[in-house]
């Protein structure tokens, strides 16, 4: 963390320095806290200046980004239904939706 804080002297990355030095006094005592927004936040500014993609860590946020590209659309109680199996026609869509995404490029 010192190193973003000397290149990227934000006040982001004065929050992440904070949160470091705070968080093993807050696991000594059993608080729940919450710091990796922040620290997302900062990976993916500093990735992005160096032209470089944050990739998803789980696979819980494949699927957001699947979703909120266009790849899957979630039914109408918003359940995408993840744990069944694709049919082959379902796979043809996608195949095609997918073309379409990365000839048209994607912003975030």
């Amino acid at each position: 963390m010192n190193r973003i804080w000397q290149f990227y002297p934000t006040p982001l990355g004065l929050y992440i320095r904070l949160a470091e030095e705070i968080v093993p006094y807050l696991d000594r005592a059993g608080a729940s806290y919450h710091v990796s927004l922040p620290a997302k936040a900062a990976a993916k500014c500093i990735l992005k200046a160096e032209g470089r993609e944050l990739l998803p860590e789980t696979p819980g946020e494949c699927r957001e980004l699947a979703v909120k590209w266009g790849l899957f659309t979630p039914d109408g109680s918003g359940s995408c239904h993840w744990d069944k199996p694709l049919t082959r026609g379902e796979a043809a869509e996608l195949a095609v939706r997918l073309r379409n995404m990365l000839e048209k490029g994607v912003t975030e």
